[in-house]
């Protein structure tokens, strides 16, 4: 049944993705649409449709794995572990495979179970996924089918490759099943080929197996000739061996006996050694234990000694330590009581500094005030006048943005207004243009008319070509299966020839092997012994032992004879393989150099013809130069401008460096000045705070660093006083007197003779003495008279009246001192600096104006170099085309000449090894003089060793003769009764043999008279009356194809015009209906921008004049400036006060900081002190304690050395004896250890013999557990007399020799004439087998070109109707311009592609890759609703196509497929969020996802919703 009939009626979804619950879709006649929210599940209801159809990826349908497709729960749902979707089909009889072909109705339904697979169902019983597959596709419909068209389907399309875009024309003919079933014919063909290919090896293993078991009858017999003469030798060997194996028993015993004797002797000299051993230890520990006491005293001692010597050592170091720390304690002690005076006198002068540092902190806070309060004024004033600034400045800047709005959008609006205006003229234009250019319905209707008339005669044409195509494979047919019986025949009639030759082959083979029995038969009968070859036999007994020299010296030459001639047929064998594998490797090799020399020559002509063209090529050197010399010359302008130019830089550098220089100079240097003025400043400050006197005294002094402290405090109140004379008034003064007589103290000098003063102080100075040393300061105070005073530089004083002044009490004098000292360096230090400022400024300005030339100067250059760079870059391009072109061709003419010259070295090369090969092949002997000669050897060496075979079993014979006459009588017996056996074995073989030969006789008489041969006549004339057949019936196909070609041309061409005129009146009617309400709308929107031009002019006149607020924001500008200017100034001043007060504070901080510190240093240098006080007492007493043990110690070390003296004598005197006793004991032992290896060798000996003794036992019980001892071996009857190792070694040799000829026969068959049977039975199994396998082969491949012939011609066929329903809808999809499709890539339509041509109104014709991305998804929907009208399948899905399209396409969109469902009645199911594909839809389905992660489905009927609205 035709899929047109088929439908699709529901679709039911549970478990599925996000359908936990089984949901149900109606798919009915008409548009259903399918919308809902992105993310709620619209794509899953597609992809359980496509799941249903046979779709096998899970990747396809977006999930990892089957089990993905499983609903896998949320929050509030457990998950699902059963995944079912169920399509239900009407109208489905004949469509489904057995045993539903005679249903109307059809249930499929696909079923997942996590972790166990799916399957398929039909009506409820499980069927293939193929079966399903094939079922979809016959409907052209399926998971990856054109009706199915996804969200990405359109893109992959656009994408594909033509040969991928073959498949739309594929399911549009319907052949995606032939493909499939194609597919499985080829399998199947190709599995039969490979089975027929088997068969024929296994048919050509079999003949030659067949051939091979012939050969093998004959080797089975011989086989059994040897094996008996190596059981008779066998026999002989085992007698043999019991009887050496009993010797060997007896030889053993006899060496035991002896072996223990031997024993017993050793045993009683080691018992004799071991007890002198015995008494030599015993007597050895005794002295041993006395020399390990007195060692072990000694030891002792010898630790005593050491540790005294130890205690000794640490004793003298101890006392060493103990002086140098407290000498240490005593010079730390010094140091500490040195710096704690230092300390107490600095923290004196901090404290007067501190005094003064408050002052001034006191002082500053008045002048901040009122700097502030300025500030603040200054600062209210300028807020207010800049936010009056603001304002006047918002203002004006409002309006400004306001009118330049206005103004732009007004020139919008007017330029809009002028667009709209030109487009509704346009579309008025083109509205008159099109109903002038819409054709009349009478021209339709009679070009409808031929068109349908020349159709029918194109079906009629059709259906004609279609009998003879029938008719024509028919006669195809028919021919194809003669011929395949004639060859068939022709094979057959050979494969019983060949049978009965092989036949024939066989009995004569069997003929031949029954003479030769025959002939062996009577050989044996007559090698029978009768009585008087026994009679001979004991008369050959007395002449043996000369028999026996003679046959030694007979097998003695024969075997060297039989060595040479092995020797030699071995070499000779050799060189003719070698000279048969030497010839044939000459001859290829004088064929290879023959091809090579005939290459070499044709090489050598390529090359030279590719040198004479490489040296044509040539560019002239002249050219080359010339544009190196033009390259050379600007780039030596470019590089004397580059040089110039980084002279320029670095001449720019360096000025900038310099101007940096000095700026930082000049900078450091005002800074500095800054801080030496603050620093002058603060202490004039500080000095002038005390009420200065006139001409003071502290003026004229001139003191060193080291004499200031001491000097002040000798002066101390008088350093301020006045030097004036008395009539000048003072507070305090100095007035000159005369000196006293001098004074001296001892040790001390006065300060007069120190320093230099003015005269008013040198009675003061003579009586004030200067003291090194401080500690002797109250010491020396009592020696002091009146008005004497003594003095340390560190300030520290002692008056004679008792006063005493610590160096750390604070003096005011030596601070006032110090400070005016600073001040004097520091005023000459400002100096110093003002001087250099003019310069560094002049050197600064200098700077400036040398790097503004250099920054000018290197603007120029640059400015030439950008000139020059272009000309230079131009220039080397052109020089380097030309190089290049130049070393191309020189290159290539380098490469030529070098090809020509290996050419013809090649060429030499070729011809001297072909001549040498040649000439090796002359010199070397023919093959066929080696081969004979390896023959000639080979045949002389088998004589030879037939000739040693003969003279070795003489030789036996003689020796086994001169044994005993009565042995060689036995063996004689013993031939007799082998010779009968093998009459036996012979009677039966002839038996044997005269049976098969009957019996083959009878299988060719048989075969002769068979009734079923091959009539090869008669089939002959069957095949050349099917061939006369199958060629008229091409002649009438090809006539017939070609009229229907002819009416197919004229009908596809009226059909093209009716197109055109149809789709130009439908594209005219629907560009018409479109443009009209475009037309009303533009008529609307001029006339409101014509409004609204209108209002926007009036509202610019009416705004404020841009002039007065700009003089507004001029008057605030100027009180401003002056306002902020004010206020820097103030602001200024009260950054200098805040610095200074910075500077007080951490001046203050800095002072009282230091204050703290001496206060902790001082307390912790007296603890200090203290401590080292009472260390250093406590180091005296133990100095006292350790200085005492030395010699204690020493006297201990004296009386122990004489102690171990006396040890050490006493223990060399007891290590003498011991070792004397040690010596003995050794001696001892050695004689016992050489007892003891006398003993040990009898025992190896006895455990030897012993061994030997069970082996040869063992070997005999193994030898009589393997073979029972020949009879009469007890009484030695059944041995023989010889039984040296030569007599077994000849046995061996013997049976190695049987062996080795029953080996050399091979690998022999026993049972070849079974086999033979066999396999002539399998032979003949196969050839059957090889017969139906062709047979099959043949309809295989007939089948196959069936499929392919019907596939080709139902794809052309299609290609057509596509091709012109592709032309239509483009048409109507653009509004206008046209489309075709073509074949590329291949001439064969099953293998070619499908490339699309498209040319939109307006532009011109080109493929879909060209095209813009709208015009690519128009075209691509165009060409699959195209295929789709081709063959319509029941339902067609649309998953969002309708996405990139806009609001006009999706009209046009929508209204195909409304068309589309009246012409094929296909159902849609699309999938949309656009509004307008919805308002087309007859129905609606809602996908919601109101509980998070679960799909819901919701239904509208929009037909009845209308209906009951217009109700």
């Amino acid at each position: 049944m035709s899929s047109r009939a088929t439908t699709i009626d529901r679709l039911s979804i549970g478990g599925f993705k996000s359908f936990a619950d089984e949901v149900r879709l109606d798919i009915l006649p008409g548009l259903t649409g399918i919308i809902g929210p992105n993310g709620c599940g619209k794509s899953n209801v597609v992809e359980g449709l496509r799941w249903a159809m046979g779709e096998t990826s899970a990747r396809a349908l977006r999930g990892g794995e089957l089990d993905d497709l499983i609903f896998a729960g949320t929050g509030a749902r457990s998950a699902r572990n059963i995944a079912q979707v169920t399509l239900h089909l009407s109208n489905a009889t004949g469509l489904a495979p057995s045993p539903f072909q005679d249903a109307d109705e059809l249930e499929i339904s696909r079923r997942a179970e996590r972790g166990s697979g799916s399957e398929y169902r039909i009506n409820g019983r499980v069927m293939r996924a193929r079966d399903v597959q094939t079922l979809f596709a016959d409907l052209a419909s399926g998971a990856r089918s054109s009706a199915i068209i996804s969200q990405n389907r359109v893109g992959q399309l656009i994408a594909a490759k033509p040969e991928e875009r073959r498949l739309l024309l594929e399911e549009a003919a319907g052949i995606t099943g032939l493909h499939a079933r194609r597919h499985d014919a080829e399998l199947k063909l190709r599995q039969t080929e490979t089975n027929l290919s088997r068969a024929e090896d296994l048919r050509l293993q079999l003949e030659e197996r067949l051939a091979s078991l012939e050969g093998q009858t004959v080797q089975a017999r011989k086989y059994r000739e040897i094996s008996e003469k190596i059981r008779q030798t066998e026999t002989e060997l085992h007698a043999l061996l019991h009887a050496r194996a009993n010797l060997a028993v007896q030889r053993s015993r006899d060496d035991l006996a002896k072996a223990r004797e031997d024993l017993k002797k050793a045993e009683l000299a080691a018992e004799a050694a071991a007890t002198a051993e015995f008494e030599a230890r015993k007597a050895a520990p005794q002295a041993r234990e006395e020399t390990d006491r007195l060692r072990s005293a000694l030891e002792r001692l010898k630790v005593q000694s050491e540790i005294l010597k130890q205690d000794l050592d640490r004793a003298r170091q101890t006392e060493s330590e103990t002086r140098l720390r407290l000498e240490q304690a005593e010079g730390d002690l010094t140091r500490s009581e040195a710096s704690l005076t230092a300390d107490r006198e600095a923290r004196q002068n901090a404290a007067e500094e501190c005094a003064g540092l408050e002052a001034e902190m006191a002082a500053l806070p008045g002048l901040r005030s009122s700097c502030t309060a300025e500030c603040e004024r200054l600062d209210a004033l300028e807020k207010e006048q800049a936010l009056a600034l603001e304002n006047a400045t918002r203002l004006r800047d409002a309006e400004a943005i306001r009118r330049d709005g206005v103004m732009e959008g007004l020139d919008a609006l007017t330029l809009r207004l002028d667009a709209e205006i030109g487009a509704l003229d346009a579309l008025e234009a083109e509205i008159a243009a099109l109903d002038q250019a819409t054709p009349d319905n009478d021209t339709l209707e009679t070009l409808r008319q031929k068109a349908a008339s020349m159709q029918d005669q194109a079906q009629l044409a059709s259906r004609r070509e279609q009998d003879c195509t029938t008719a024509l494979q028919e006669a195809r047919l028919k021919a194809e299966l003669d011929g395949r019986a004639l060859a068939e025949g022709r094979s057959r009639l050979e494969a019983l020839q060949a049978t009965e030759a092989d036949l024939d082959r066989r009995l004569q083979t069997t003929q031949t092997q029954i003479t030769q029995d025959r002939t062996t038969r009577n050989a044996a009968q007559a090698a029978l012994l009768t009585g008087e070859a026994r009679a001979e036999l004991e008369a050959a007994r007395d002449s043996t032992a000369q028999a026996l020299t003679e046959a030694q010296t007979r097998e003695n030459h024969a075997r060297q004879e039989q060595e040479r001639l092995g020797a030699l047929w071995l070499e000779t064998r050799a060189a003719a393989e070698e000279g048969t594998q030497r010839r044939k490797a000459l001859l290829r090799t004088v064929e290879q150099a023959r091809q090579s020399l005939d290459q070499a020559r044709q090489k050598a002509q390529l090359a030279t013809t590719a040198e004479t063209t490489a040296r044509a090529a040539l560019v002239p050197e002249q050219a080359v130069q010339d544009a190196r010399n033009t390259v050379t010359q600007t780039e030596e302008r470019l590089t004397g401008l580059q040089k110039a130019l980084t002279e320029a830089e670095a001449t720019l550098a360096e000025a900038r460096e310099q101007e940096t220089q000095a700026r930082q100079a000049l900078s450091a240097l005002e800074t500095l000045i800054l801080r030496t003025q603050g620093e002058c400043e603060g202490l004039e400050q500080s000095l002038n705070a005390v009420a200065a006197q006139p001409d003071p005294l502290e003026d004229a002094l001139d003191l060193p660093a080291d004499m200031a402290r001491a000097v002040a405090a000798v002066l101390s109140d008088g350093l301020d006083a006045s030097l004036a004379p008395d009539n000048i008034p003072a507070d305090r003064r100095w007035r000159s007197l005369d000196r006293l007589g001098s004074a001296e103290l001892a040790g001390c000098r006065p300060l007069s003779d120190l320093v230099q003063a003015p005269a008013a102080l040198q009675r003061c100075l003579d009586a004030a003495f200067l003291l090194e040393d401080a500690s002797a300061g109250p010491d020396l105070q009592k020696t002091l008279q009146p008005g004497q005073v003594l003095v340390c530089r560190s300030g520290a004083l002692w008056r004679w009246d008792g006063f005493t002044r610590s160096a750390d009490a604070p003096d005011a004098g030596a601070a006032r001192l110090e400070q005016r000292r600073r001040l004097t360096e520091t005023h000459a230090l400002l100096q110093s600096h003002q001087a250099d400022q003019p310069r560094l400024s002049q050197t600064c300005t200098t700077a400036i104006e040398a790097r503004e030339q250099a920054e000018t100067a290197l603007a120029a250059l640059r400015r030439d170099r950008t000139a020059l760079e272009p000309q230079l870059a131009e220039a080397r391009t052109v020089a380097s085309r030309i190089e290049q072109k130049a070393a191309l061709a020189r290159t290539q003419w380098e490469q030529a000449a070098e090809r020509l010259k290996d050419a013809e070295a090649a060429l030499e090369t070729a011809q001297s090894a072909a001549t040498q090969a040649e000439a090796e092949l002359e010199a070397h002997p023919a093959p066929d003089d080696l081969l004979l000669r390896a023959q000639t050897s080979a045949q002389d060496a088998e004589n030879a060793r037939n000739a040693l075979r003969n003279a070795s079993s003489r030789l036996q014979d003689a020796r086994s003769a001169a044994d005993t006459a009565a042995r060689a009588l036995d063996q004689a017996l013993l031939r007799h009764d082998s010779t009968l056996t093998r009459l036996r074995d012979l009677d039966e073989g002839l038996t044997r043999l005269e049976q098969e030969h009957e019996r083959l006789t009878a299988q060719r008489v048989a075969l002769q008279q068979q009734d079923n041969r091959p009539d090869i006549p008669a089939l002959q004339a069957a095949s050349q009356a099917s061939q006369q057949v199958f060629n008229q019936a091409r002649s009438s196909a090809e006539a017939a194809s070609q009229t229907a070609r002819e009416n197919h041309e004229d009908a596809a061409r009226l059909t093209r015009e009716l197109q055109a005129l149809d789709q130009s009146a439908t594209t005219a009617l629907a560009r018409r209906s479109a443009l009209e309400p475009r037309q009303r709308e533009l008529r609307d929107l001029v006339s409101r921008l014509r409004d609204d031009h209108a209002r926007r002019t009036a509202e610019l006149a009416e705004r404020p004049d841009p002039a007065v607020l700009e003089q507004a924001v001029l008057d605030a500008t100027a009180p401003l400036h002056e306002t902020r200017r004010l206020l820097d100034a103030a602001r200024t001043e009260s950054g200098r006060l805040s610095l200074e007060d910075v500077r007080l504070t951490g001046a203050l901080a800095a002072v009282r900081a230091r204050l703290e510190a001496l206060g902790t240093r001082i307390a912790g240098e007296e603890a200090s002190l203290a401590h080292l006080r009472s260390r250093r007492d406590e180091l005296r007493g133990s100095f006292q304690t350790h200085s005492a043990v030395p010699a204690e110690l020493e006297r201990k070390l004296a009386g122990h050395d004489q102690t171990l003296t006396d040890a050490q004598n006493a223990y060399d005197a007891a290590r003498a004896r011991d070792e004397a006793a040690g010596a003995a004991g050794l001696e001892a032992q050695e004689q016992r250890r050489n007892a003891d290896l006398a003993l040990a060798a009898g025992r190896e000996a006895i455990a030897r013999l012993t061994e030997r003794a069970e082996q040869a036992i063992a070997a005999r019980e193994r030898l009589l557990a393997d073979s029972e001892p020949p009879e009469g071996g007890a009484q030695g009857a059944a041995y023989p007399s010889d039984l040296s190792e030569q007599a077994e070694t000849s046995t061996r040799r013997r049976l190695s020799r049987l062996t080795r000829e029953r080996e050399d026969l091979g690998a022999v068959n026993l049972r070849a004439e079974a086999e033979f049977e066999e396999a002539r039975e399998t032979a003949e199994t196969i050839a059957r087998e090889h017969a139906e396998l062709t047979a099959a082969i043949n309809r295989l491949r007939g089948g196959i070109g069936t499929i392919n012939r019907e596939g080709r011609e139902r794809l052309l066929a299609v290609f057509s109707e596509v091709d012109r329903h592709f032309q239509s809808l483009f048409a109507r999809m653009f509004g206008g311009g046209r489309a075709h499709l073509g074949m590329v890539g291949s001439d064969d339509p099953l293998e070619a592609g499908l490339e699309i041509f498209a040319q939109p109104p307006g532009k011109k014709l080109s493929t879909l890759s060209l095209l813009s991305g709208g015009e690519q998804a128009l075209t691509a929907l165009s060409l699959i609703f195209a295929t789709f009208r081709c063959n319509p399948a029941p339902i067609c899905v649309l998953d969002e196509v309708d996405a990139p399209l806009d609001d006009a396409n999706v009209e046009r969109f929508c209204s195909l497929l409304s068309d589309m469902t009246k012409e094929a009645g296909t159902r849609f199911l699309v999938v949309t969020h656009h509004q307008l594909t919805m308002a087309h839809m007859d129905r609606l389905y809602g996908v919601t996802m109101q509980e998070r992660g679960v799909s819901r489905v919701l239904s509208v009927d929009l037909g009845r919703a209308v209906a009951l609205v217009d109700g």
